[in-house]
């Protein structure tokens, strides 16, 4: 499976991890499953209620994929580079879900830890109980402030609500 490029090693070389042809798959399914179609939809009306940028990332190995993004409209907003992969430090918003959230909150903050006048959100959408991605929201710390974030957690309940109805999820 390593050879094929399902399976690579990680660090250090006593674990694997899935590779990009496992991602490749993957991607295969979700588009057949209207997986990714959910995402967007999703993606797209946080964006519209919240107006930050708004991503769907995926953990690969030890780095990150960005599966969707939604720009806000805002002049000022977070715009990724072209390569969809993304290394993040330990304390961002979106490691933080995958490692598991603090104190069992439903949802991790990044307050300019990161990146000074950055905030970030992140909660991690599952399936059943598996995390199969996360969602997260950037923007200028003096815009997207921890009652913002209070506000899209709140607006993304309410979005998967309406999703889980409309697509059984």
């Amino acid at each position: 499976m390593e050879h094929k490029g399902f399976l690579t090693r990680g660090h250090n070389e006593l674990e694997y991890c899935l590779g990009l042809n496992s991602l490749k798959l993957g991607l295969c399914f979700n588009q057949n499953s209207g997986l990714a179609a959910t995402i967007h939809t999703l993606l797209t009306e946080l964006v519209h209620a919240i107006d930050e940028t708004t991503y769907f990332e995926i953990k690969i190995g030890e780095r990150y994929y960005y599966f969707d993004v939604v720009l806000s409209n805002q002049p000022l907003k977070v715009v990724p580079d072209e390569d969809h992969f993304i290394d993040l430090p330990d304390n961002s918003a979106v490691a933080q879900v995958y490692q598991g959230l603090p104190g069992g909150l439903p949802y991790a903050k990044d307050l300019e830890s990161v990146t000074r006048g950055l905030n970030c959100f992140a909660v991690p959408f599952r399936s059943d109980r598996d995390i199969i991605g996360c969602v997260a929201l950037s923007g200028p710390s003096n815009r997207f402030t921890a009652a913002k974030m209070e506000q899209a957690y709140a607006t993304y309940c309410e979005i998967m609500k309406k999703l889980k109805l409309e697509n059984n999820l």
